[in-house]
């Protein structure tokens, strides 16, 4: 199957944000357990704001039009939501996202070094996954499959781009 790492889009802009008192809720947290089922915080709304169907950050956050697609792919993940209201008590707009608890691989990278260019994965590890994270790496990559990638584009999701990632069959 073909794979490809999902990243931020390089022109996103005027993203929405989570204002600096929320800011306990950018943490990459290893467990899901941590967080309640619904967590509210606050952003600054205005009229250039753009609304993305995946947030990248030190967490990464999906739109809930997103969160129900992985659902169809992966049905297995776990997700927390976060609604969030504008600060502007007079708006009436509010967003859900969710955090995901990815499955995650170890490919035995080093985690000292930086990751091949371009990404080379064996898909025995991968075992058919649709989306997953690398596991023991400092930066966070998130990989998907194409037939994901593929519904992610036919549903004009936005905020991301897709680079291909090379696998390989490890044999004994």
């Amino acid at each position: 199957m073909k794979y490809f790492e999902l990243l931020c889009d390089p022109s996103v802009s005027n993203a929405l944000s989570i204002q600096p008192d929320n800011i306990a809720l950018y943490r990459d947290f290893t467990s899901l357990e941590v967080i309640p089922d619904l967590t509210v915080a606050y952003f600054q709304n205005s009229i250039k704001l753009e609304v993305y169907d995946i947030m990248f950050g030190s967490a990464i956050w999906l739109s809930d039009k997103l969160k129900r697609l992985i659902e169809l792919y992966e049905p297995n993940i776990s997700f927390k939501g976060i609604r969030l209201y504008p600060e502007d008590l007079n708006d009436t707009c509010s967003y859900l996202y969710w955090w995901a608890n990815f499955p995650r691989i170890d490919f035995s990278f080093d985690s000292n070094q930086e990751l091949p260019n371009p990404l080379k994965l064996d898909e025995n590890l991968i075992d058919r996954k649709n989306i997953f994270l690398i596991d023991k790496i400092l930066q966070r990559r998130l990989i998907v499959s194409l037939p994901l990638a593929e519904s992610m584009l036919r549903r004009d999701m936005a905020g991301f781009i897709l680079k291909p990632v090379t696998t390989y069959f490890q044999t004994a």
